[in-house]
């Protein structure tokens, strides 16, 4: 096992970019076509929304992090009202419906309301409908703590009384939510699980980490990364940077206008090359980085840039 997964030390930017890279370079998706040269540089993102039709915003690293909102998330809200651009918040977290975060929003004073908000939990239940409507037979097991399974997708929850006996091992698909509380006693259940059923695992969240206050929490991609490189078992990714949930973000940014809007008119803002700006590379939008907070934040965002090979359309220093 490489040092990369070792529990050993804390979480870091350095880590998490090298986790990333190697994950993609191996499995995708396709680094898109970008030149260094071609990237725009700006002070304040709510300053430079000339042109766009419709903005997508990462939550971790851009909206707020941990418990706190980011100093002028406030001041481009109002500034993409002033131009009717709306907003879609399209984040990876999925233990969660993620409409149950419309109220931490409004306490930190922004006006948005369920529609505007997708998550990778909505391209995870997209994805196990499909792999059902091909197996009907297929059975799913949950991993995570504190989350609220899918309520049309039946399956034994990790941890809960009598998971064991209710074959949480025995599934052929793990349905990985979420992190919070998940430790090493926890991933060697889950290995010892994948390495005996040949089972597969459908990740709701692919980040590797997530910035906080106090440092970097460990999310289900570290954990999923992780356990394939333990047991060979395959991976299903489902949220950013793969393009189902874009998919899903750009249809709730045309049921907001009544219209679809070409995604060369779309902004995805976000704080990671890997997830949010690949992504978006990939899908088309225009990729937009905000360099001051969250992953990036105090690093070389051009070497970064380089070293992934990976160029945002723009890298905005504040919103």
């Amino acid at each position: 096992m490489t040092d990369l997964y070792s529990l050993s030390k804390p979480m870091d930017a350095s880590r998490t970019l090298a986790l990333y890279q190697q994950f993609y370079d191996a499995h995708g998706p396709a680094l898109p076509a970008g030149r260094a040269e071609d990237m725009k540089f700006v002070e304040h993102l709510r300053e430079n929304l000339s042109g766009l039709e419709g903005l997508i915003l990462d939550s971790y690293g851009v909206i707020g992090l941990g418990s706190a909102p980011i100093e002028g998330i406030t001041d481009l809200f109002d500034a993409a009202r002033n131009l009717d651009i709306p907003i879609v918040i399209l984040t990876n977290g999925a233990s969660k419906p993620a409409t149950s975060r419309v109220a931490g929003y409004r306490e930190w004073g922004l006006d948005i309301d369920a529609s505007q908000i997708v998550s990778s939990r909505d391209a995870c239940y997209q994805k196990i409908k499909q792999i059902q409507a091909a197996n009907p037979s297929a059975r799913f097991s949950y991993l995570g703590k504190n989350l609220q399974p899918f309520d049309d997708v039946a399956g034994p929850v990790y941890g809960a009384n009598g998971y064991r006996e209710d074959g949480w091992d025995k599934a052929d698909y793990f349905i990985f939510l979420g992190a919070i509380g998940w430790q090493e006693e926890d991933q060697k259940e889950l290995e010892t699980a994948l390495a005996t059923t040949g089972g597969k695992l459908i990740v709701g969240n692919p980040d590797v980490s997530a910035p906080q206050v106090e440092g970097f929490s460990l999310e289900p991609g570290f954990w999923a990364m992780k356990a394939a490189d333990e047991t060979g078992c395959e991976i299903i990714m489902t949220g950013k940077p793969f393009g189902a949930a874009y998919d899903i973000a750009l249809e709730a940014l045309a049921r907001l206008t009544d219209k679809p809007i070409a995604p060369e008119k779309v902004g995805m803002v976000g704080d990671s090359l890997h997830t949010d700006i690949l992504g978006a590379k990939s899908c088309g939008l225009q990729a937009i980085l905000l360099s001051s907070y969250g992953l990036l934040a105090g690093r070389d965002i051009l070497d970064e840039a380089k070293k992934a090979q990976i160029y945002p359309d723009i890298i905005a220093r504040y919103l």
